[in-house]
């Protein structure tokens, strides 16, 4: 794939995000929080989607093999990070 190809295609998804997010925020905002630990697991979703585009740039420039090698390793020490915390916000909420 050619360089001006690649940055299309980074820029496409770029964009894609800043859609994709301002659409999210505009459902949150519609929705009322009501469960324990609800605002984390918000942000854990939020995260998630960012690591799947942040993945498929590391594709585009680097190969799906490094995408998807980049993509395990973030989640594992996203989720291992965000665990305690979702659990932490949980118990605030509840307590």
């Amino acid at each position: 794939m050619k360089t001006t190809m690649r940055i299309t295609a980074c820029g496409a998804v770029l964009s894609g995000l800043a859609a994709g997010s301002a659409a999210y925020n505009r459902w949150i905002d519609e929705h009322e929080e009501t469960e324990p630990g609800a605002t984390s697991l918000r942000v854990a979703l939020g995260t998630g989607y960012t690591l799947i585009g942040a993945a498929v740039v590391v594709g585009i420039w680097h190969g799906w093999k490094d995408a998807a090698a980049f993509l395990l390793w973030a989640v594992l020490c996203f989720a291992v990070a965000g665990a305690p915390m979702i659990a932490g916000d949980v118990r605030r909420d509840e307590g």
